[in-house]
């Protein structure tokens, strides 16, 4: 009789199951896996018989109307073995059907966590503050934090997510008002990314102490674009002036605006007051304007070169700083003309503060009617095309001093940061069956779980009368003799800040690199972090170049904050955090043996937690376990220099 149930889909339909149906379960262990490429636990394919039962239960996808897809067609899956439910959080796939269908069990992975891999989600992605608080009166809904003139630094230890640390970026002594960029920590994004994909990440607590300690300098000046959608300025084109000379006047109806990015400018004339222009605010703004904007012009000419424009005037000249071209043009006969403009996204040249902005229109001829000949509405978004620190008696409104944290993020995926983070502390990835925790654990935590090892002694089914394995290899899969880690190149770093793990087996190949984080190292200057962000050209003037990434760690310096990049070459994390994990791989052996396993034990299963077998004296790492509905089960171990 057989002794095992599955269960499958929301009302948890049993499933039929005859004498050739087979269900092998592979429990994986990500100890050397790529974090993008975990693992989860399987099972070999399935054949189920194609009975009336199990069609209703996989909704008749064997059938050519089915509306599912089999590619994508999973349902949630229990699977009971000798009455103990071994698998309770499972999915079960269609693979195909036929006589059979073919499907294949999975569980113990992290949902939430793979679909961190799987959409390729960017820090500058994560939801802004809105999302997750009420903004009171703070006029700002994203995450910021007030940009000052001059070299600030935060107090050490006493300071919020986002502070001023001191870190050189090659600022000249002179340049007093250049001032230091923010920095955001490195728990801060990690707690975001946790936030938005609704997973928990617990790290072991000497690798927690790092981390509290390591931040991101924010090395960019870019606007946040929610902030400026938000101050979104919707102008309705209601009447024109011709000067004479220059371009047609387009006024606007009358409105009250005023934000962070400027504030309309207004004229009165004998028709009403209209709104002119705007007069920005900010030190580098740009325009985003879309819409659509219809005049009735008089012209002795075809206007084929009509546009609208948005300039400036300075020393009496024109400066456009964006020029549409028309979308339609419509004869009326004679010498009228319909002409429409229809636009999106498009971005103006930048200007200072201060600029009188106006709009208008050129090479159109006269428009016909006062009243009637112009109509259609511009949506208009400024924003900072460079973010500046305001000056002391500047007020944060007044167009400069807010910067925003999430659109100034390192350009790298949420994934590549968890990398990078998990790679510099020498953990793995260890998602906890049947919960959204992502547990991260080290060589270390494995071998202090010494005491509560399996002892797997009696369970051993020996091949052979000696006391040796079933089979013993002395390699793992994707090690090379030199296993480099290092960190993104960038030709401002003038140091080596690799390091490498060795395995001791000629046979392999002599190196690869085994990983490379989207930071860059950071040579240091005395006690700080030097980071080449100014550079000065002929003039003496400095400009702001591009760096790649680069991720530091915080320090008291006479209680200041201070930047530094010592303890942070991989030739320093390896001897830290790398010591058990180099010892396991130095001279790897990897036995394979056979077991009595209960399905107990595989319901209670820890990858985890340790193996002892007492004929051989030694402790091993649980690479995987497959175990069949006989009892055994197939298990590949790395042994532990314990």
């Amino acid at each position: 009789m057989r002794n095992e149930l599955l269960y499958v889909g929301a009302n948890n339909k049993l499933i039929d199951m005859d004498d050739s149906t087979n269900i092998t379960l592979k429990y994986k262990n990500n100890i050397f896996t790529d974090i993008g490429k975990i693992v989860s636990n399987t099972s070999y394919t399935i054949k189920l018989p194609n009975t009336v039962r199990n069609q209703s239960a996989f909704l008749h996808a064997d059938l050519p109307s089915c509306q599912y897809s089999v590619a994508s067609f999973y349902l949630n899956a229990r699977y009971i073995r000798n009455g103990v439910e071994i698998i309770k959080g499972a999915k079960i796939y269609l693979i195909g059907t036929s006589d059979v269908f073919e499907t294949a069990l999975i569980w113990g992975n992290a949902t939430q966590f793979s679909s961190i891999a799987n959409e390729e989600k960017k820090l500058q992605d994560l939801k802004e503050r809105w999302h997750y608080e009420s903004q009171g009166n703070d006029p700002f809904p994203d995450y910021y934090i007030e940009w000052n003139s001059g070299k600030n630094v935060s107090q050490y230890d006493s300071h919020g997510d986002f502070f001023f640390p001191k870190v050189n970026y090659n600022i000249r002594s002179a340049d007093k008002d250049l001032p230091y960029h923010p920095a955001v920590k490195a728990t801060w994004i990690l707690e975001h990314i946790s936030l938005d994909n609704d997973v928990i990440f617990i790290f072991p607590s000497e690798q927690q102490a790092v981390l509290n300690k390591l931040f991101i300098p924010l090395l960019t000046r870019n606007d946040g674009l929610e902030f400026s959608q938000k101050n979104e300025l919707w102008l309705n084109a209601k009447y024109y002036l011709n000067q004479g000379t220059g371009p047609i006047e387009l006024y606007f109806e009358n409105k009250e605006y005023s934000s962070y990015y400027g504030t309309v400018n207004k004229s009165s004339l004998s028709e009403g007051t209209f709104i002119s222009g705007i007069k920005t605010k900010g030190n580098s703004i740009k325009l985003n304007a879309s819409g659509k904007v219809s005049i009735h012009t008089l012209t002795s000419f075809y206007p084929s070169n009509a546009a609208m424009i948005a300039y400036y005037i300075e020393n009496g000249e024109n400066n456009e700083i964006f020029n549409i071209g028309y979308t339609d043009i419509i004869s009326n006969g004679g010498n009228s003309y319909n002409i429409t403009f229809e636009f999106e996204g498009v971005e103006s040249d930048s200007v200072n503060k201060g600029t009188d902005i106006r709009f208008g229109f050129t090479n159109i001829g006269f428009i016909a009617d006062v009243s009637n000949g112009v109509d259609g509405i511009i949506n208009l978004r400024m924003e900072n095309s460079f973010v500046s620190p305001k000056q002391p008696d500047e007020s944060i409104l007044n167009g400069n001093g807010h910067y925003p944290i999430i659109p100034n993020l390192p350009d790298m995926t949420q994934l590549d940061f968890i990398k990078a983070i998990s790679t510099m502390l020498g953990v793995f990835a260890y998602p906890i069956e049947g919960t959204n925790i992502i547990r991260f654990m080290s060589v270390d935590d494995i071998i202090k779980k010494k005491e509560q090892a399996y002892n797997w002694t009696r369970r051993v089914i020996a091949s052979y009368m000696a006391n040796k394995p079933k089979e013993m290899k002395f390699t793992i899969d994707g090690f090379a003799q030199r296993n480099i880690l290092k960190y993104k190149d960038d030709d401002t770093v003038k140091g080596n800040y690799s390091g490498e793990i060795t395995c001791l087996i000629s046979s392999l190949e002599k190196s690869r690199e085994m990983a490379e984080l989207k930071f860059a190292g950071c040579d240091m200057r005395g006690i700080t972090a030097f980071i080449r962000l100014y550079k000065y050209d002929g003039e003496g003037k400095a400009e702001l170049q591009k760096v790649q990434p680069r991720i530091l760690l915080e320090e008291n310096n006479g209680g200041l904050s201070n930047g530094t990049f010592t303890q942070l070459s991989f030739t320093d994390i390896i001897k830290r955090f790398y010591t058990s994990f180099q010892n396991a791989v130095y001279t790897p052996k990897i036995i394979k043996e056979k077991i009595e396993i209960t399905e107990k034990d595989l319901r209670d299963l820890d990858m985890t937690t340790p193996a002892y077998l007492a004929q051989y004296g030694k402790y091993y790492a649980i690479l995987s376990v497959t175990a069949e509905n006989t009892g055994i089960a197939n298990v590949e171990l790395l042994q532990l220099d314990i």
